[in-house]
C-alpha cells in the first residue's frame, strides 16, 4: 500500500494542511488558515472552497488531477504509485499553494 509513503509527505505538509480524512485509496486534507494553526481556512472574498478549487485548477495545469471539496484537496493515487510520482503529487500542490498563498 502507498499510504506509508504517504506519511512522509503529510508530515511536511503539515504547516499548510489540517487534519487529514483518510480511508483506503483515498486522502483528504483541508487547507488550514496559518503556519501550524490548524483551523480551518476563512472563505476567500466571501467565496468559501475557492482556494481549494483553484489550488485544484493549478495542480491540474501542472500535470497533476486532485479534487477539491470546498478547502479539503482529495488525492486517490493508484495502488501501484511509485515514490517518484508521489513526490511530484505533492511538488506540484506545493507549488500550487505557494501561489495562491
Amino acid at each position: 500500500m502507498p499510504w506509508g509513503r504517504f506519511s512522509r509527505r503529510r508530515e511536511r505538509a503539515a504547516h499548510r494542511t489540517g487534519l487529514g480524512n483518510r480511508r483506503p485509496c483515498l486522502e483528504g486534507r483541508a487547507l488550514c488558515h496559518r503556519y501550524q494553526e490548524h483551523r480551518p481556512a476563512e472563505p476567500r472574498d466571501g467565496a468559501a472552497g475557492a482556494r481549494g478549487i483553484e489550488c485544484a485548477a493549478r495542480s491540474y495545469d501542472d500535470g497533476i488531477l486532485i479534487r477539491s471539496a470546498g478547502d479539503t484537496l482529495m488525492i486517490s493515487p493508484p495502488l501501484i504509485i511509485t515514490e517518484e510520482q508521489i513526490e511530484a503529487i505533492f511538488a506540484a500542490i506545493r507549488r500550487a499553494l505557494n501561489a495562491i498563498a
